[in-house]
């Protein structure tokens, strides 16, 4: 049983077969009969003999591979039924993929020459044992290489202080200097050159910040700003950890400048963080230029003091009347666990003033509940006792385990579980909403723990509240968490080699009930015109004349390949442009189906 039983090719079939025990000739020959005229009927779509050939070697498929396969499609669901319906087009495609692109030409001196040192690394490297030279090129696109080329040259510079940035020319070297072979030195000569872009000038800054200038990263900030602009959430996908930190911070950091200097709004943040791991200096820095803010980190830093100063006001009031809140919406409201929330809110009630920790006074139970109820609920339903109490439910829900603390097993949390089990609550809520910075933008990767991602996909599935970014690690949350009730764009800042998990990214989105459903169902209300209709946004980064490119352009064929087996899409939308809807429905019409709720016979009858 798999949800996707391929991902990279066919062959893959087989390698399923060969997993629970069945030799099949028959499905082996149908399989990539199949393949072969997928690439034919794709080539030459108005061809009648491939289009004969094409619908032949789908019925086969279907007939020979239906007795082992039962699976069913997005388009069963109502809501892309609905979609296709009033669209009335040829692949019923309810999602648009769209490119950031990344215009090479359009790069500053220093990316241009960045750009054609990769390049020139490409010529240079094969068959060298220089993994540095061969992450820079390759990952140059997505700042992956420039990160680990920055610690290397900032690494050089502490250690070795005769260390040579400076290229000398290549013909000064000899053969005598060195034992290496010339393609080693011109290596290094080209490294050398790439550190020189990034040690600080007009274009370029030095260490971190040469981040927060990556071209993907500004590209990827507009665009996740121009749909957070519409009221929308934002989900991206990346794969390494420096490049996403950098576009964590650096929207944190864009949208605290904009809050108080734009907008006249209180930031959650009294100073700026600076410690061995994160140096926000760096990332308010360069959003003061970015956004052309005529201020200094210091105006910026005095302004943070003292509207905070103000937001605690406003939080004084709300924590004063917490309990009595709570205890009414308790009250009032439909909980799920009626009787475990009552519990916990007792062990609660018990230790409200009671700090956490020894070693700060200031965080102590009431505090952490009400701002996480407070990040959690938007400004009205915080006067509404019922929206109160059942976000008390879902906090410390999300903070725990299903039937955590009930240690006699018999349902229910007796006094002395549910004080244990508050005090652990305290510890995990203290880690989430004990800090002080912003949360416009979120980060998890491996290092997030199992209570902390339930927190965030909490507080990230609800409209008004905070993270409305959420940067997440392909490993880490594209499987098991639905983030689909708040966001309908899904932002892939790294290429991945796998549509398989291409598709699961975007799953975490596309799902029952969500978003895209809720605002088609309303546009259908109100009589939309077909092209006006919303679509799950999928918008990948590609830094052009890069490997980068290459990468996507790997993915995308093989994704084509994909939904031609298994979604029934043979004819893709680009290809599509170039012929007549008639010719595209016939085709796609023939593609293999498994459902079990509707089992069709292949017809290139329009």
């Amino acid at each position: 049983m798999t949800a996707t039983p391929i991902e990279l090719d066919v062959s893959q079939w087989q390698q399923i077969f060969c997993r629970i025990g069945v030799q099949d000739d028959k499905a082996k020959n149908a399989i990539v009969t199949y393949a072969a005229a997928v690439q034919q009927v794709r080539q030459l779509p108005n061809n009648k003999t491939k289009q004969e050939e094409f619908t032949e070697a789908a019925q086969n498929f279907q007939s020979t591979l239906g007795q082992y396969i039962l699976r069913r499609g997005k388009s069963e669901v109502e809501s892309v039924k609905a979609f296709v319906e009033r669209d009335c087009n040829e692949h019923g495609d309810y999602r648009r993929l769209s490119d950031i692109a990344v215009q090479t030409a359009a790069l500053s001196p220093a990316w241009k020459q960045a750009v054609c040192v990769a390049e020139a690394l490409s010529f240079v490297t094969p068959g060298l044992n220089d993994l540095t030279a061969k992450r820079l090129r390759l990952t140059l696109g997505n700042g992956h290489g420039i990160s680990v080329l920055m610690d290397q040259s900032l690494r050089h510079e502490v250690d070795d202080a005769t260390y040579e940035i400076t290229p000398k020319p290549l013909a000064q070297y000899r053969d005598d200097e060195q034992k290496e072979d010339k393609r080693t030195k011109r290596v290094e000569w080209w490294k050398n050159v790439m550190s020189l872009a990034f040690k600080g000038n007009e274009d370029q800054k030095a260490g971190e910040a040469a981040l927060y200038a990556h071209p993907a990263i500004l590209a990827a900030v507009a665009a996740i700003e121009a749909a957070c602009e519409q009221g929308e959430k934002v989900l991206v996908f990346g794969r390494f950890t420096r490049p996403m930190q950098a576009l964590v911070r650096l929207l944190n950091a864009r949208e605290m400048l904009r809050c108080l200097y734009k907008w006249n709004r209180h930031w959650p943040q009294e100073v700026l963080r600076k410690d061995d791991q994160v140096n926000e200096d760096v990332a308010v820095s360069a959003a003061l230029l970015q956004l052309e803010i005529g201020k200094t980190l210091e105006n910026v830093k005095a302004l943070l003091k003292k509207q905070y100063g103000e937001l605690e006001k406003q939080r004084d009031a709300f924590r004063s009347n917490l309990e009595a809140h709570i205890r009414d919406g308790l009250m009032q409201a439909h909980l799920k666990d009626k009787t475990r929330t009552e519990a916990l809110f007792k062990a609660f009630s018990e230790v409200l003033d009671v700090p956490v920790e020894v070693s700060d006074p200031k965080i102590t139970a009431r505090v952490l509940v009400a701002r996480a109820i407070q990040e959690t609920l938007s400004p009205e339903d915080l006067e509404k006792p019922t929206s109160i109490a059942l976000a008390f439910e879902s906090i410390v829900t999300a903070a725990s385990d299903t039937d955590e603390g009930d240690v006699d097993g018999d349902g229910q949390l007796n006094p002395t579980e549910a004080g244990k089990m508050w005090s652990a609550l305290m510890v995990r809520l203290k880690g989430e909403f004990g800090r002080q910075e912003g949360s416009f933008a979120r980060l998890m990767n491996g290092n997030t723990k199992p209570h902390t991602r339930r927190l965030l996909q909490l507080a990230f599935n609800r409209e008004h509240a905070n993270p409305k970014v959420l940067v997440a690690q392909s490993m880490v949350g594209r499987e098991g968490l639905n983030l689909h009730e708040a966001c309908r764009t899904v932002i892939l800042l790294h290429a991945e080699w796998n549509p398989g998990v291409v598709e699961q990214q975007i799953g975490r989105v596309d799902r029952i009930n969500s978003l895209w459903e809720k605002k088609l169902a309303n546009a259908l209300a109100q009589n939309f015109p077909a092209d006006a209709l919303p679509k799950i946004e999928i918008r990948p980064v590609i830094f052009q004349g890069t490997y980068d490119e290459h990468n996507w352009k790997v993915l995308m064929q093989r994704w084509d390949d994909l939904r031609a087996q298994l979604h029934g899409v043979v004819i893709t939308p680009s290809i599509a442009e170039h012929l007549s809807p008639e010719v595209v429905r016939s085709i796609n019409a023939c593609a293999p189906n498994f459902s079990p709720l509707r089992r069709q016979t292949p017809s290139l009858n329009p």
